[in-house]
């Protein structure tokens, strides 16, 4: 029994190095289950084999060895996906693309790994779940940049291409590429001007609860740092040079007849009508319904 078990610790060794990339043996996957003293015991270590099998999706590359420890170093409550993971997940991930924050999306997706791969759900789910979140992104950024030139994989084959993966780190590869392939095709490049790059990413998101808050971080800097910068390059604060844009925004539609005042400003991001009333007529000295009145009355 001691002997037998020796030579069974000398091949988890012997695989414990990764066999060399392209060889018969780079296929061989080992699970290991606790070691029992009686025969009839065994089907103890086999359910753990059989448990261990299961998880052969959570293995990391290169990987071809997974025991019985691992079963048992998971957390007490495992995690579980919500139905708020996907658009909470794809907000951060479509604000670090704009941003050109490789930093947090390669810290963001391993701590999705990590999350996921305490998960209690099926495989099934978790990879759904991934693929909701790839498709999620990429719509809203097709949105934010319909005119700029994106390689996007249509939907059926990245979908193909997702479920046909046998590992999670296989998918959170994928997704790391694709969105560093979109980060390089929208916006500036980061590191040389920070305020273009901080521009950019307002007039294409003006729509949204703006906040300084949430916006500095993203560009590597404290809500305090990035205000004074902003007002010394521009000689405006944040909160006024995004009122401008809205009302920029707002002008432009209010130069056609196809919406009503109140959609226009939750177009604009202003969610209170009568707050986008008072702002407008701040910027512009008039109401929404005057300016279109005299706007149109010019045409005539």
């Amino acid at each position: 029994m001691i002997f037998a078990i020796s030579k069974f610790e000398d091949l988890l060794s012997h695989y414990r190095i990764a066999p060399q990339k392209g060889s018969p043996f780079d296929s061989v996957f080992l699970a290991y289950g606790q070691k029992v003293s009686r025969v009839r015991d065994i089907h103890i270590s086999f359910a753990d084999v059989c448990h261990l099998c299961d998880r052969r999706f959570f293995c990391e590359e290169n990987q071809h060895i997974i025991g019985y420890e691992t079963l048992y170093n998971t957390p007490e409550n495992p995690t579980h996906i919500t139905r708020g993971m996907t658009p909470a997940y794809a907000e951060k991930f479509i604000n670090f693309i704009q941003s050109h924050n490789q930093t947090l999306i390669t810290e963001t997706l391993r701590e999705l790994s990590d999350t996921l791969r305490y998960s209690a759900e099926e495989i099934t789910t978790i990879k759904h779940f991934l693929i909701d979140l790839y498709i999620l992104v990429k719509q809203k950024i097709m949105q934010l940049y319909p005119n700029v030139d994106i390689p996007f994989l249509a939907n059926a084959s990245a979908i193909d291409l997702l479920e046909r993966k046998y590992y999670l780190y296989e998918i959170i590869k994928f997704l790391a590429e694709q969105f560093d392939m979109w980060t390089h095709s929208v916006g500036f490049s980061s590191g040389e001007n920070v305020m273009d790059e901080v521009l950019y990413y307002i007039h294409h998101n003006y729509k949204e609860n703006l906040k300084l808050e949430n916006i500095a971080p993203l560009f590597g800097y404290s809500s305090s740092y990035l205000g004074k910068v902003f007002s010394k390059k521009l000689g405006i604060n944040f909160n006024s040079y995004v009122d401008q844009v809205r009302i920029d925004e707002a002008k432009k539609l209010l130069s056609q007849e196809t919406l009503k005042v109140y959609e226009i400003a939750e177009q604009v991001g202003y969610s209170n009508v009568d707050y986008f009333h008072k702002k407008f007529k701040k910027y512009e000295g008039t109401s929404p319904a005057e300016y279109r009145k005299n706007l149109l009355s010019k045409d005539y």
